[in-house]
């Protein structure tokens, strides 16, 4: 067998997937991917956590500075426009730091999706093969039990005469026999159930709305980037505050709830867009890292949980799943038997065919047609045992399981990896802008 290609994690995998995991109890537990294990969902509803607690922690920041804006003394003009110029500059650096975070969330959003697509045309083509195996198999046996069945019944009666000729028959009805059940038995998908095909598609359902919801996000985070810096350079105050709220109580100077507000001195309005985007990006950033670090685990050791699924559904044999996920030169084949069988029987009838048809036809002419038909159907299925022969073998499946992974682990995860940075990096830079424009307003224009 040909040297063939075997998976390995990627470094982020590997650094990934050394990162200690926790249950609620702050005990270290194993960081093996268990989905179902509630021990290891604790890990990672954990990661989530802590995710929650930045937001929280950001949040309340932004809660305070609001308050201690809106008390503090006014300073004197030269002060304030000092201010204003520099603040301006920094309003400036992190809209256009938080430009270039957002440009790697495209290339992130483009690269999970590549790497989804690549994992699904490998399910794909593994369905294919699947499906071709089980359609060789039908239609070789159906030909066999009711072509050759029928005429070496029809066959059977008219040599009723001839000893010879009928133990040739009767020897030809099991050898027939023996090449169905050989063939029977190739198979190996056992639950009609599960299907790659509808996985496939369920993977790029919810991946294209992934796609589409991360370019609306991206773009309306664009769209805020440039309002800040038309505000800052039409020199706006109405622009930087953006989209505006009635305020339910206009003499109120106080910050209520989770949202940081900066109230506008001349209309008595409040900015949300940008602390609502601070959340978003905080809460996106939790989930991608919760997703990260999951798929991190399942990409560290994927034959162990698919050994496991493929048990629990079972879907199919364990030695002939570790021969298609291993795919070693050194391994045996499990259906080397069975084609050996299939290919023993399949002979052996042709040669007892052929035996027939240069003595039998002699004596019997009218029989001719039927071992010719019978003859036709046999060459049939030797063609058909050879495809099966390559469908079933091990490199074919492995390759696309390879394939798979290479497509989740390596783009898919880079993509994921690049998505969390551009969550941290928008989320630390609206913070910012969020406390730096409001010193921007000093000596504005309301246009």
């Amino acid at each position: 067998m040909a040297t063939v290609v075997s998976y390995s994690p990627p470094v982020w995998v590997n650094i990934l997937h050394k990162l200690p995991h926790f249950n609620f109890k702050f005990e270290q537990t194993s960081s093996d991917f268990q989905p179902n294990d509630w021990t290891y969902q604790q890990s990672i509803v954990l990661l989530g956590g802590v995710a929650l607690a930045c937001l929280a922690l950001d949040l309340l920041f932004l809660l305070f500075y609001s308050i201690c804006l809106c008390c503090r003394r006014r300073k004197n003009q030269d002060e304030s426009s000092a201010d204003c110029c520099c603040t301006a500059w920094c309003v400036i650096i992190a809209t256009l730091v938080c430009s270039a975070g957002i440009a790697v969330g495209f290339y992130g959003n483009g690269e999970t999706c590549d790497g989804v697509s690549r994992l699904t045309y490998s399910l794909r083509h593994a369905n294919r093969t699947i499906t071709g195996v089980q359609k060789l198999v039908y239609d070789g046996t159906s030909s066999l039990n009711q072509t050759v069945e029928e005429n070496l019944q029809q066959l059977e009666r008219q040599y009723a005469g001839h000893a010879d000729y009928m133990s040739i028959i009767q020897k030809l009805q099991g050898q027939l026999d023996e090449l169905v059940k050989q063939m029977g038995e190739i198979p190996f998908w056992d639950n009609a159930n599960v299907s790659l095909e509808d996985l496939a598609v369920n993977i790029e359902l919810y991946d294209w709305y992934r796609w589409l919801g991360y370019i609306v996000l991206l773009l309306f985070d664009i769209l805020i980037c440039l309002l800040v810096l038309f505000g800052l350079i039409r020199n706006s105050k109405g622009t930087l505050i953006g989209p505006r709220v009635p305020v339910v109580a206009p003499r109120a100077k106080s910050v209520g709830g989770h949202l940081h507000v900066a109230k506008s001195e001349n209309n008595g309005t409040h900015s949300v867009i940008l602390p609502l985007r601070v959340a978003e990006v905080v809460l996106q950033r939790q989930e991608w890292r919760k997703t990260s670090h999951s798929s991190s685990d399942f990409c560290a050791a994927p034959d162990l949980y698919i050994t496991e699924v493929v048990d629990q559904y079972a879907v199919m044999d364990q030695e002939i799943l570790q021969s298609y996920l291993s795919c070693s030169a050194d391994q045996t084949n499990p259906f080397q038997q069975r084609l050996s069988g299939s290919h023993k029987a399949l002979v052996e009838m042709q040669d007892d065919v052929s035996e027939l048809l240069r003595s039998a036809t002699r004596e019997y002419k009218e029989t001719r047609g039927r071992l010719e038909e019978i003859q036709g159907v046999l060459n049939t299925t030797e063609i058909s045992l050879h495809q099966l022969t390559a469908l079933v073998d091990c490199r074919s499946l492995h390759m696309d399981y390879v394939q798979a992974m290479t497509g989740l682990c390596y783009d898919g995860l880079e993509g994921v990896i690049y998505l969390v940075f551009f969550s941290f990096v928008t989320a630390l830079m609206f913070s910012s802008i969020v406390c730096s424009v409001p010193h921007t307003w000093r000596g504005k224009r309301s246009g």
